[in-house]
């Protein structure tokens, strides 16, 4: 008998001849007939197939009259679940999370027309495992891992209901790699601008965060509520921020990042997974003020006009007589005042002072002289 799966399998035969009844004369050759043998078979042999079905074959051994021939004489159907397959057949899972898609089995069964599998499910279970929070629902095949889960790979099995009378269920393995959980931002503000509030959002859970730093200086987490916690940072007397379920928003205030220089900083989170601290991490750029130039606006010099020429007054002589005597007046010499302002104008003026003197003399001789006529 064979199976296309599992080969040959050898369940036992009898052995038979043909015999030579008259003789052979050179012409006539008589013969037996013989119908194929009843084959008792081993029912150990039997009870050790897995369902499927099998081709049953006869071997007849040689003989003076013909070779050894192997003839298919049928078919045997053992009913039953021949095979599970589990898919994803392998997957990677988090610490402390709970498999977003379910395992799914598909259920392989060989029947008759007279025999029929009545139960074409299976049950779940897991194994491998080192943590009592790494479970899966038998029903459903929905995988949870322990938060606490040392295990580096653990092992899911489907395994048929139905028994295959007696002979041994049938199951179907997936492997399963545990993970730690990560922590990298999935939402971000790369760079801050003036007047603006900073956005983060670090994968994990919020009861799961333990720190949070900047640059290194670490934020003081100040709970508010479950979900809810206000962020307080050294040196800084106002609210520095929030942060919040869903996975961990991170808030940081425009009134805070004000005092914070322009340049580059490093925020951190730190989360405590089952005793081990992770951390996710990101960069951002604060961008500072920019302080514009004072437009300085510069006069166009004034066009100087040249100085223009002055004519000095002219002096009429007066008459002159004969009988009139001259009489000579000394101009006093004028003396430069000490200390007089400077105004600038640097003209000689002993020219004019004399011109006027000279003027003054002439018309007192005039004066001086009519009077001396008016008197005669």
């Amino acid at each position: 008998m064979e199976d296309e799966d599992k080969g040959r399998v050898v369940l036992g035969a009898k052995s038979f001849a043909i015999d030579l009844i008259n003789g052979y004369d050179g012409e006539n050759v008589g013969f037996q007939e013989y119908k194929l043998p009843t084959v008792d078979v081993d029912p150990a042999k039997l009870s050790s197939l897995r369902p499927g079905v099998y081709v049953l074959k006869a071997d007849a051994a040689a003989n003076k009259f013909n070779d050894a021939t192997t003839s298919e004489i049928g078919e045997l159907t053992v009913v039953g679940v021949s095979k599970v397959t589990v898919e994803p057949a392998s997957l990677s899972v988090e610490k402390g999370e709970t498999q977003q898609q379910k395992f799914t089995a598909t259920v392989y069964v060989v029947e008759s027309d007279q025999d029929k599998v009545d139960k074409k499910t299976v049950t779940w279970s897991v194994s491998g495992q080192k943590s009592r929070d790494t479970k899966i629902d038998p029903q459903t095949g929905l995988l949870t891992v322990g938060e606490d889960e040392k295990a580096g790979t653990i092992t899911v099995t489907a395994e048929s209901v139905f028994d295959n009378y007696g002979q041994g269920k049938t199951k179907g393995k997936a492997q399963v790699t545990v993970t730690e959980p990560d922590h990298s931002v999935t939402n971000d503000t790369p760079e801050v601008q003036p007047g603006q509030d900073g956005h983060w959002e670090f994968a994990g859970k919020f009861a799961n965060l333990s720190r949070l730093s900047l640059n290194g200086t670490d934020f003081t987490i100040v709970p508010k509520s479950e979900t809810k916690a206000q962020l307080k940072y050294p040196g800084y007397s106002g609210v520095a921020g929030i942060a919040e379920e869903g996975s961990v928003k991170v808030t940081l205030n425009k009134e805070f990042l004000a005092t914070l220089p322009a340049g580059k900083y490093k925020l951190e989170a730190f989360f405590n997974d089952g005793g081990v601290q992770n951390v996710g991490s990101t960069q951002f750029t604060v961008i500072g003020e920019e302080t514009q130039p004072t437009a300085t606006t510069t006069a166009a010099p004034t066009a100087t006009t040249a100085p223009t020429a002055t004519t000095g007054p002219t002096v009429t002589a007066a008459p002159t007589t004969t009988t009139a005597p001259a009489v000579a007046t000394a101009a006093p010499t004028p003396t430069a005042p000490t200390g007089a302002p400077q105004t600038g104008d640097e003209t000689n003026i002993w020219p004019w002072v004399i011109l006027v003197v000279a003027a003054g003399a002439a018309i007192l001789a005039v004066v001086i002289y009519r009077r001396k006529r008016h008197t005669k």
